[in-house]
């Protein structure tokens, strides 16, 4: 028989359990984790697992989700995509999906689509910038001439301004403001080559991506100086190309730096003798080929070839 204190004792351990709100019984970590797999092990852990990946994502409920597994999926994979990204890096993916008849068909590939626009992207403007290249070799190519040519017939520019200035000091000025005119106009274009070639060239993600960007960019200019030898027939020709682009652009290169001419001359010089030297047994490797296979054949293997030493050189990574 319970006495009157083992009875007041256990209604206040009650009473304090409904205090504390514990109106059932505690159960022990183990019980906890039977009545737990009771109900866990019928339910697939893929299943479950994308389930409540998807309703974190949409911020449904879990037993929401649960009732309405499809509905709560379908919105997750709906809103798995920066579309404001999207629209700036792939505004023909987003057009597409803005067709629901479209969309429909393409949901699945959506990153894959993507990644080919952007690629695309990518391509035609590192090609904006090989011909931006171009453009500025050819220019700096006028100015090593311009400069050059002022030193070498500067006795005779001078007796024709003093001839000017003595027959028409105001021709003599016209002369001098054409000059400095032209000079200006010069240095403000091959500025705008440079400066157009850095806006379109493509941002890379990568060091690997980046190398890969910069062969294709100067694939175009290879491409020309084999053209060049395939027509003559000479090595010679294409290593000319190459020497006089590479020299030129770093005559211009040290003469933006501040220095002399003579100085600049001899660097470029010396840059585009490397760079003939360099290129020298691949150029006549090259002609010596195209006897034996067909151009476009010869070529198609070159630039493939060509790729896959800038993907080999960057698996090594910077040195």
């Amino acid at each position: 028989m319970r006495t009157g204190d083992s009875f007041d004792t256990d209604l206040n351990s009650v009473i304090d359990d409904m205090a504390r709100g514990n109106l059932m019984p505690m159960l022990s970590p183990a019980q906890r984790a039977r009545e737990s797999m009771h109900f866990a092990v019928s339910s697939k852990p893929d299943y479950e697992a994308d389930l409540q990946r998807a309703a974190r994502a949409t911020g449904v409920p879990i037993p929401s989700a649960r009732s309405y597994p499809d509905v709560v999926s379908a919105r997750a994979r709906s809103e798995a995509y920066d579309y404001d990204r999207m629209a700036d890096e792939s505004p023909a993916v987003i057009a597409l999906l803005g067709d629901v008849d479209k969309a429909r068909i393409a949901h699945d590939d959506v990153e894959s689509l993507s990644a080919i626009e952007r690629g695309l992207k990518k391509f035609k403007g590192t090609l904006g910038a090989a011909y931006y290249d171009a453009a500025n070799a050819g220019a700096e190519m006028r100015r090593v001439v311009g400069d050059v040519s002022d030193v070498a017939f500067s006795p005779v520019t001078a007796l024709i301004d003093a001839y000017a200035e003595a027959a028409s000091p105001a021709l003599a000025q016209k002369l001098y403001r054409y000059d400095r005119e032209g000079k200006k106009a010069a240095a403000a274009e091959r500025e705008g080559f440079q400066r157009r070639a850095a806006e379109v060239m493509p941002q890379s993600d990568s060091f690997i991506e980046g190398a890969i960007w910069s062969g294709v960019r100067s694939l175009p200019s290879t491409v020309t100086a084999i053209g060049a030898s395939v027509a003559t027939g000479s090595p010679a020709t294409g290593l000319a190309i190459m020497s006089a682009s590479t020299g030129s652009t770093s005559y211009g290169e040290a003469r933006d730096a501040g220095l002399p001419m003579s100085r600049a001359l001899a660097y470029g010089i010396s840059q585009g003798t490397i760079e003939g030297a360099t290129e020298k047994l691949p150029m006549e490797f090259i002609v010596k080929s195209l006897g034996k296979v067909k151009m476009g054949r010869f070529l198609g293997e070159f630039v493939a070839k060509e790729m896959v030493g800038v993907w080999t050189g960057v698996q090594k990574g910077p040195r």
